[in-house]
């Protein structure tokens, strides 16, 4: 006597149906826990070179990248800044991280060269798939008009003004809240859209500088304060 093929029944389906939600609802959480592990680098990063270059600036009376008398300490293999008080060209940007590096206060090897900052290149990588953390004046642009020497997330930076977008509107404002006010147009923490092709509006027009979170796209250039100026 032959057996018929039998069909799912709805019991079996229903648990099929809940093991399927508990994966994807697990998947979803971890990539979740993975997004936040990596904004929470960023913060831990840009704390981390905050106190070196600060500690830099005690010791050697200058920033780095813009120190006038680099050559003395460290020879031919860098050059000296201008010394007016900004990290301000892609060439002091660059000499920066080699300043700072050779004098202990940062890790990596870095060349202290470059017609452009460059991340893993010339500048550090972020935790942030595809941008850096560059060393620079903040010129004025968007919210980020009142800031000096500082720190940028973003991806390469070629000119003062081609600040490319490394992050979503809900990824700065999560960095912002847990560093700063949670607001991209004013404290230490500010954000501005990048000026990648195809960038969106990363910020709500108004002086308060809410997050357009609605937008989703990587838009946002992140600045953060704190070297002493």
């Amino acid at each position: 006597m032959s057996v018929k093929n039998q069909g799912f029944t709805l019991l079996e389906l229903s648990i099929v149906l809940v093991i399927i939600g508990l994966i994807v609802g697990g998947l979803t959480v971890g990539s979740e826990m993975i997004k936040q592990a990596e904004l929470g680098k960023v913060q831990k990063d840009i704390n981390e070179y905050t106190t070196a270059v600060n500690t830099f600036k005690l010791k050697y009376s200058r920033l780095p990248g813009d120190m006038i008398n680099a050559v003395t300490y460290w020879g031919a293999g860098t050059a000296n800044g201008d010394g007016n008080g900004r990290i301000d060209t892609v060439a002091e940007g660059a000499r920066a991280w080699q300043h700072a590096n050779s004098a202990g206060v940062v890790p990596g090897s870095w060349p202290g060269t470059g017609t452009a900052l460059t991340p893993g290149t010339n500048i550090p990588n972020s935790s942030v798939d595809g941008a850096g953390i560059s060393m620079f004046y903040h010129v004025a642009a968007g919210n980020a008009s009142t800031m000096g020497n500082g720190f940028i997330l973003g991806t390469t930076l070629a000119t003062s003004a081609n600040l490319n977008a490394a992050v979503t509107a809900a990824d700065a404002a999560s960095i912002d809240t847990k560093m700063d006010d949670g607001l991209a147009a004013s404290g230490l923490t500010r954000t501005i859209k990048g000026s990648a092709a195809g960038a969106t509006t990363c910020v709500t027009a108004g002086t308060t500088g809410t997050y357009n979170l609605s937008e989703t796209a990587i838009n946002c250039t992140m600045f953060f304060d704190g070297i002493s100026n």
